[in-house]
């Protein structure tokens, strides 16, 4: 389970000001192994728990876009971890958009199931 904050705002609204409908996508290697739900209207969004299966010796890259309706999904920000940093609760990982930091997602819950490969 994961909580972000002060992801970078990437929609404008009159009624809303700025904002994001964020969701993450969890790689390793070019493999999909993990994805969350979008989060409406929000810059401080909490994910339902996802199960995510992991290869212990591979590295993690966490990536957190904004849906759009009407254009391709914006990139908000990534990030390069280990399964040892994704998989402890607490770990605080700064997401980047090239060098500029574009917020911070939490890891709040961990359900660990890991193949040793």
């Amino acid at each position: 389970k994961f909580t972000a904050e002060n992801l970078t705002a990437m929609d404008t609204s009159l009624l809303r000001g700025r904002s994001s409908d964020p969701y993450l996508l969890v790689y390793q290697g070019d493999t999909l192994v993990g994805q969350t739900e979008v989060v409406l209207h929000n810059r401080n969004p909490e994910w339902d728990a996802i199960l995510i299966p992991l290869l212990a010796s591979q590295p993690v890259r966490l990536v957190c876009f904004d849906k759009d309706k009407f254009s391709a999904d914006d990139l908000i920000g990534e990030a390069q971890l280990s399964v040892q940093e994704l998989t402890k609760i607490g770990a605080e990982i700064v997401l980047y958009l090239g060098r500029k930091t574009a917020g911070t997602v939490t890891v709040t819950a961990v359900s660990q199931s890991l193949t040793h490969c």
